[in-house]
């Protein structure tokens, strides 16, 4: 009798799948194509407690026919043996499963239900609480409402759901309070798996060229329709937001019941997150007069955030922390990259409030959190806010430090008192506000508090003339000195009134008289004096739009890297290279320019960790500009040569 030949479209696949972990195998198999491909007959699996493993389709099953009082049935494994269970159903429409003395909780299982009335009923509870995107919203209702609404499309709600802002910041805050965490974090746990969650934080651009056009349409919307359903859990949720004076949308606030605005207020006042408190404060201002309430939620605001200093830093590194992260994850990632930059900057800064408001200020080592951010992924984020200043050079990469942050805070509270008449001014804000002010000029920070906020990155409509500049002293009298003095020193003392105010046109060739004193000067000259002078002369380059004054600051760049050896000082003049180039408004032009120069410095760059470093920076531009990438071969290779490993 001839052997029965070995059906091989069914083996092979299966041979494949039993060397995969059970993990692993249950991710392949998940979306049903190679089990219908194949023929296969599968038992979906679920891991209950511990090791226990039970079939999928029976535990769904026993949750339909669950209810607030525990039903006992028994499940079976894989392998068929049977598993004791207990199954209840929580207020919160999650399920629970007590086995072996031990229980797991399973969420939005009410949605197993076989009445599509009342999945439906559930779906809208659980919409309220879990904020999903428009378009994600919409197809989930769709699906529940349908009425063979199978475990697939429960496990597919499911995961919607888990993606939600809200459903990642309790797991989050589990993993947080878990006695075994020490309250530490890793990336991992600070960015979420999922990229629907992005849309779901904010709302994705339709068609929006800018922050003020994205405020205007696509925001207006979304606070509107938030405001409209519940005002109190809108202000909550949008105050993540408001790292900018202007995403604080004080015009809708002011129509609603003062009961009502005041509520919403004191919802605010139960996180630590300072941009959404300044924000507050800002709606808080509006109604100064309207009473006593918002005369003490003013008190309240201004006490969370200048009373305790050390946690108000605290909170201002872990947002600059996690802000870091984010950017340099969006910079490398396929997909979000391609997203405008305020959308990214956006994005980064409402996460990071997100994340502050699960951990607050108080249990952060400021410099340990940052020193954290910055080795993991520094470079990164620095060369990414560098690449953007194309579009969006007002905003520096090293403003992300806490105590700028925390200066930044103080400027936006400083300038809602201001706006304020004298009648309406209370005494005790003033009195809090002085307090808060002796910290800033105590810690030499104040010049920061009238800097380009974080996501105020966009070049300014308007640039100052000398003549306008006369009604401030100070100003006045420091591009005085300058055209007077065009040296480093000098430059360095008018910087602070150049990013409050804006470069003036007339000053044009007194920078170009610095660049030359640092063309000119002995090598011997403090070299970090000089690094810095660059910058400042490569910013303004950005601000004005000044392609000669960039190509001098790159050839500049090129002359020094001969006498580069340390990583450090090779990335310095990386990141120069790159800002000068975003001067350059045809961009197919600026990326050959830099390609070029890239190479130059390659070539020149003494093998040395700077060779090194030269490499490392060039893999890292690849990734932020793919576009960039084939025009970087011969620099990269160049690099590598230099490089103390290829000897």
């Amino acid at each position: 009798m001839a052997e029965p030949k070995p059906d091989l479209a069914r083996l092979r696949p299966l041979f494949v799948l039993e060397k995969l972990s059970r993990r692993l195998r249950s991710d392949v198999l998940e979306d049903g194509t190679i089990i219908s491909e194949c023929g296969f007959v599968a038992k979906r699996q679920v891991q209950a407690i511990d090791e226990i493993v039970v079939i999928r389709d029976e535990l769904f099953a026993a949750f339909r026919n669950a209810s607030k009082d525990p039903l006992t049935c028994r499940l079976h494994d894989p392998n068929d043996a049977l598993v004791d269970a207990t199954i209840w159903i929580n207020e919160d429409g999650s399920g629970v499963v007590e086995i072996a003395g031990k229980t797991i909780r399973f969420p939005f299982v009410t949605l197993l239900s076989s009445d599509p009335d009342a999945r439906l009923a559930q779906l809208d509870e659980f919409l309220h609480r879990y904020r999903l995107s428009e378009n994600d919203a919409a197809w989930l209702r769709a699906c529940v409402a349908r009425p063979d609404f199978s475990d697939d499309d429960f496990r597919a709600a499911g995961t919607l759901f888990e993606s939600s802002p809200e459903n990642f910041t309790e797991r989050l805050t589990e993993k947080v309070q878990h006695p075994a965490s020490k309250n530490r974090i890793a990336p991992v746990d600070v960015l979420p798996g999922d990229d629907r969650y992005w849309n779901h934080l904010l709302p994705p651009v339709a068609g929006s060229m800018s922050l003020a056009d994205y405020i205007g349409r696509e925001l207006n919307a979304e606070w509107r329709g938030g405001l409209e359903a519940d005002p109190i859990r809108a202000l909550y949720r949008w105050a993540i937001i408001f790292a900018a004076p202007e995403l604080v949308p004080r015009p809708p606030l002011q129509v609603l019941d003062a009961e009502v605005a005041a509520e919403a207020i004191e919802k605010v006042l139960e996180v630590d997150d300072p941009f959404s408190l300044v924000g507050a404060f800002e709606i808080c201002a509006d109604r100064a007069a309207q009473g006593e309430r918002f005369v003490a939620l003013g008190d309240r605001l201004l006490d969370s955030l200048f009373g305790n200093m050390d946690r108000l830093t605290g909170a201002c590194a872990l947002f600059g922390a996690i802000f870091v992260i984010t950017t340099a994850h969006f910079a490398t990632h396929e997909t979000l990259r391609r997203r405008p930059v305020f959308w990214r900057r956006l994005a980064a800064a409402a996460h990071a409030s997100q994340i502050v408001r699960v951990f607050g200020g108080g249990a952060v080592d400021p410099n340990e959190i940052m020193s954290w951010a910055m080795r993991l992924f520094g470079d990164t984020y620095y060369l990414s806010v560098v690449s953007d200043f194309a579009i969006e050079p007002q905003w520096l990469p090293e403003w992300i430090s806490p105590k700028v942050l925390v200066a930044d805070l103080f400027g936006c509270a400083i300038v809602v008192w201001n706006q304020l008449s004298q009648e309406a001014a209370p005494p005790s804000w003033k009195e809090r506000i002085d307090k808060a002010h002796g910290s800033i000029v105590e810690e030499r920070i104040e010049a920061f508090a009238h800097y380009p906020s974080v996501l105020q990155g966009a070049r300014r409509a308007h640039r100052p003339t000398l003549a306008e500049l006369q009604s401030i002293p100070q100003a006045a009298d420091a591009f005085l000195a300058l055209a007077n003095d065009p040296t480093v020193m000098t430059l360095l003392s008018v910087s602070p009134f150049i990013e409050t105010f804006g470069f003036p046109i007339e000053s044009t060739g007194d920078v170009e008289k610095v660049l030359a004193y640092v063309r000119s000067g002995p090598h011997e000259e403090d070299d970090n004096l000089a690094a810095l002078g660059l910058s400042v002369l490569a910013h303004i380059a950005c601000l004005t739009e000044n392609v000669s004054l960039a190509d001098g600051v790159s050839e500049l760049c090129l002359e020094r890297a001969r006498r580069a050896v340390t990583y450090r000082s090779i990335f310095e003049i990386v990141c120069r290279l790159v800002q000068c180039t975003a001067v350059m408004k045809d961009r197919a032009d600026a990326a050959r320019t830099l390609a070029r120069r890239l190479e130059i410095l390659a070539f020149i760059t003494p093998a040395s960790e700077a060779a090194e470093g030269l490499a490392s920076n060039i893999e890292m531009l690849k990734r932020i500009q793919p576009n960039l990438a084939p025009l970087l071969g011969r620099a990269l290779s160049a690099a590598r040569l230099g490089s103390p490993r290829a000897a």
